[in-house]
């Protein structure tokens, strides 16, 4: 092989081995680009999602699981609550807190049954807890927190390790989640500021433990 061809073989091979690295080098930008999106779009969830992966692997499965989340929530038709139906919502909810005090297990399974409702009549899936959380997570990514504090401390308390505090702040975090599902998309809503952040809840102590344990 005379010098011309052995020249011509080193810038072949070169020139490979720089497509090769500019490709490698776009892909792990696009590879980042597109976990900012969903870190941007899940906040939180993002978080807890990739997190907990052990490994590369895992996380790569992790972001992959969200990104079909975000692709079933992107195919959903989700609507504001009309304003019949905001109202008659609203009035429910008054009685269910003013029922907190003296029957505080129904008041929260009756809160819990009213954020699902609203769900619902927004073209959210509700039938299973987690994926409510998903659906909920790719348009309110700060507000999810408040669906899996409110669900652990409902939880919690149902199966004989919570206390009275578990329901006061599983109703809290229902009456959080409820204002802005029942408000985002309406101008001048009531319970939020624009940004997915609501008014302070205040719901008092209910009365004693032995009432409590009487309606578990």
């Amino acid at each position: 092989m005379d010098t011309t061809t052995v020249v011509l073989v080193v810038l072949v091979v070169l020139a490979l081995v720089a497509v090769g690295v500019v490709a490698a080098t776009a892909r792990r930008r696009s590879e980042r680009h597109r976990s900012e999106e969903l870190r941007d779009r899940f906040g939180p969830e993002y978080d807890r999602s990739v997190e907990a992966a052990d490994d590369r692997d895992g996380r790569r499965e992790a972001e992959r699981e969200l990104r079909r989340a975000a692709e079933r929530r992107d195919a959903l038709e989700i609507r504001p609550v009309p304003a019949a139906s905001r109202t008659r919502y609203v009035e429910r909810w008054g009685e269910v807190q003013t029922s907190f005090v003296e029957t505080p297990v129904e008041a929260v399974e009756a809160a819990r049954t009213l954020v699902v409702d609203v769900m619902a009549e927004r073209g959210y899936p509700t039938e299973d807890t987690d994926e409510r959380a998903r659906m909920l997570a790719a348009d309110h990514g700060e507000v999810v927190e408040h669906h899996r504090a409110a669900e652990g401390h409902r939880d919690r308390y149902r199966s004989g390790a919570g206390t009275t505090e578990d329901l006061r702040q599983a109703f809290v975090h229902y009456h959080r989640l409820f204002d802005v599902l029942l408000d985002d998309g309406r101008a001048g809503g009531r319970g939020t500021d624009g940004d997915d952040t609501p008014r302070t809840v205040d719901v008092r102590e209910p009365h004693g433990a032995t009432a409590l344990d009487e309606t578990r």
